[in-house]
């Protein structure tokens, strides 16, 4: 679930989403987040999203991202990688409402996705 965040980005949090995130999954997001939060005051994270059967709505979006909620006041910014286009306006309205610098790139435009999360 956690992966290595791009190696010239201490601050970075990188979560790869295959399935439903149990709660175990998500505690473990958690005590990632607060330690990178401890260490760097803002963090920025990147989520991957792939065959994930629950993400079918703006609403389960929002609720199933409901960790990067929690910290939103601690993530600058927010990179969510997927297959879908049409999910972009999901991702930007969960931006929004959460309080987050967040923007959709296709999973094939990774390097895109991490030049964005590494920018200023």
């Amino acid at each position: 679930m956690l992966e290595n965040s791009p190696p010239s980005l201490a601050n970075c949090v990188a979560v790869h989403v295959r399935k439903a995130i149990s709660s175990r999954e998500t505690a473990e997001i958690e005590r990632t987040l607060e330690e990178r939060i401890r260490e760097h005051g803002k963090i920025r994270l990147m989520v991957v999203m792939e065959s994930y059967p629950t993400l079918n709505s703006a609403e389960s979006i929002y609720d199933d991202l409901g960790f990067a909620k929690k910290y939103a006041p601690h993530i600058e910014r927010m990179a969510v990688l997927g297959d879908q286009g049409w999910k972009k306006h999901w991702i930007a309205l969960f931006g929004l409402f959460g309080g987050i610098r967040a923007e959709y790139f296709e999973r094939s435009d990774f390097k895109s996705a991490v030049n964005w999360i590494q920018s200023d």
